[in-house]
């Protein structure tokens, strides 16, 4: 499959961390899109911001941003976009599993969150 050069920066982003950043290139993709596709790159950018507000100490806003995204990612098979999915969000899960279910998770961990891997 062929990638809108901004899917490749906003995965590149998210991989080097820069969650804020990795947004943009996603929006700007996720206007030009409908249906499926428009829900799956929604669905990476709530991600995205659910990390951010982690890594920023908002965990209210961690927390309903990660539901949104878990809502949105779910119904899409293992690998879509040649994304690993199944590989991502069960460590998105586990990296975010403490925030759901503390009053007052650990400090964000970057070591943590998964790295988005594309299938060749």
């Amino acid at each position: 499959m062929d990638h809108d050069p901004r899917f490749l920066e906003g995965v590149e982003l998210f991989n080097n961390g820069n969650f804020y950043k990795a947004h943009d290139p996603w929006e700007s993709l996720w206007l030009e899109r409908f249906g499926e596709e428009k829900d799956f790159i929604q669905g990476l950018i709530l991600s995205t911001v659910a990390l951010h507000h982690y890594s920023r100490g908002n965990l209210r806003g961690a927390r309903s941003r990660f539901r949104l995204a878990v809502d949105k990612l779910e119904k899409y098979p293992e690998t879509y976009w040649d994304i690993d999915l199944k590989n991502f969000r069960r460590r998105m899960n586990g990296a975010m599993h403490r925030v759901l279910n503390e009053e007052t998770p650990p400090p964000f961990d970057p070591k943590t969150v998964p790295k988005i891997k594309l299938k060749a």
